[in-house]
């Protein structure tokens, strides 16, 4: 499939002198003679939020150009083909939440999708991955206090927009979340919201509530939602269709210049060597770490909001275990608070549609080395085997392998108190640059689709003013 994707752009870049396409190439002595692409929008990262916008942008009559890194769009969400079969496995994301930017984006694209029920893992086998202790599963049924937590989420209904606060922060929100379950009596909830938050009991309230709120519930009873072919890529093989020689893949910026009032200039590493980008604005969705945006030379302001944000990791892969239990497998630990397992830990194995291809995702506090987080996983496989979920003469193999971190970008409820978000969220149009991404709205596709569509006026009414270099900062 990637080498699809990257044979698809190569034909596609050639033709695109031919199509006539909005993107304009001039040759201009003051950026060295390199070829320089005009555009309206210079959008840094293909993942979701990334192929979105870009989709969305075009049809609004605005021309685009994306910078991806990896081989393919879809960010969180991949694919691997077996080799021997030629047959292709989701990994990654697994399910979307049923909200109306989901149904609006795969209309646009033309892609049937279903509903899936049953996603809660109340049939897995519960299990201490270090001991091989058996755990009564307690997901087997939902419990009395979802009701409650529901009533609760449903008075923040405006963090399913984003990170939007007031002056005055709830303490309910800056608590940890181990607090707010004691408060409430919610401990029956935890196990169903556990998963890729890191030690979820010690982040802040609002970070639990914001991606488990009202809209998510609503889904887990009602039922999640998935392309008809059950193959996530095909959102973002239909993207890439959509968007063609405007797609940089493979490629990243090695300098942003946004010192000018009408204008970014970006030089991009590519395939084909640098290309100049001269946008009228520039989109990030990627995560606005200090590391990720070292080629934008932050100015103090941004500096001091990007360095404040804590990573947690999350790693996703596909484990080849032939004789593995067709089964899923939740780690727990009966010796720790709600069961929780110790971080950094193996959270889940699931079947795939290949009887021998595992899922596997995994978590930490904070980033680790690919090194570490592949070995461990393996151990962790493994131990399974020895506890008798495998035949004794089979080995683990790992074929596929992603880095999510980070899954979150979260910072300390005294910066929460001291109103961090109304800063963040102060950058929009600072100095010519717009942000969508897991760090203005919780890391699930239909959530920042609407957080970016919500964006979306205010991108196209900087384009259209002569001379906007952004917002007010504070």
């Amino acid at each position: 499939m990637i080498f699809y994707l990257k044979k698809l752009n190569d034909m596609l870049l050639a033709a695109l002198a031919l199509s006539g396409a909005a993107t304009e190439f001039v040759d201009t002595a003051s950026n060295q003679g390199e070829e320089v692409l005009i555009t309206d929008v210079c959008i840094i990262g293909g993942g979701g939020s990334g192929a979105y916008a870009a989709v969305r942008l075009l049809d609004l009559g605005k021309d685009v150009v994306v910078v991806e890194r990896e081989s393919a769009l879809g960010g969180h969400t991949h694919s691997y083909t077996d080799p021997e079969t030629n047959q292709e496995i989701g990994y990654g994301v697994a399910y979307y939440r049923n909200i109306k930017p989901f149904a609006e984006f795969m209309n646009r694209l033309n892609i049937p999708f279903k509903n899936v029920v049953g996603t809660n893992n109340g049939d897995a086998i519960t299990v201490n991955f270090r001991t091989g202790q058996l755990i009564p599963n307690d997901r087997t049924e939902v419990p009395e206090s979802l009701s409650r937590y529901r009533d609760i989420v449903a008075s923040y209904a405006e963090l399913e927009n984003g990170f939007y606060l007031p002056d005055h922060v709830p303490d309910d929100l800056v608590m940890p979340f181990h607090d707010f379950v004691q408060k409430y009596n919610l401990s029956d909830v935890v196990p169903f919201l556990f998963r890729g938050y890191g030690d979820v009991l010690s982040q802040p309230t609002l970070y639990v509530i914001n991606l488990f709120g009202s809209s998510f519930l609503h889904s887990f009873e009602s039922g999640f939602l998935e392309p008809a072919s059950e193959n996530n890529q095909d959102i973002y093989k239909a993207a890439f269709q959509v968007l063609g020689p405007r797609v940089f893949l493979d490629s990243q910026p090695v300098s942003v210049d946004r010192d000018s009032a009408d204008h970014v200039m970006i030089r991009a590493q590519t395939p084909n060597g640098i290309k100049g980008i001269k946008a009228k604005k520039v989109l990030v969705t990627i995560p606005p770490t200090i590391d990720n945006l070292g080629s934008f030379k932050l100015d103090p302001i941004e500096g001091a909001l990007f360095s404040a944000f804590k990573v947690i990791g999350h790693y996703v892969a596909v484990a080849e275990f032939p004789g593995f239990q067709n089964a899923s497998f939740m780690n727990r630990d009966q010796h720790r608070p709600f069961s929780m397992p110790q971080l950094p830990a193996v959270y889940e194995v699931a079947p795939s549609s290949n009887p021998e291809l595992l899922l596997v995702h995994y978590g930490s506090h904070s980033e680790l080395s690919d090194s570490f987080v592949k070995q461990d996983i393996l151990d962790s496989l493994k131990r399974l085997r020895d506890f008798g979920f495998a035949p004794a003469n089979s080995e683990p193999e790992l074929v596929a392998y992603r880095n999510h971190s980070p899954f979150l970008l979260a910072v300390s409820p005294d910066d929460i108190k001291a109103g961090f978000y109304k800063k963040l969220y102060s950058l929009q149009g600072w100095r010519n640059t717009f942000y969508t991404g897991l760090a203005f709205q919780g890391d699930d596709s239909p959530m920042l689709w609407k957080f970016t569509e919500d964006l979306l006026p205010r991108i196209l009414e900087s384009i259209d003013d002569e001379v906007c270099s952004g917002g007010t900062l504070s």
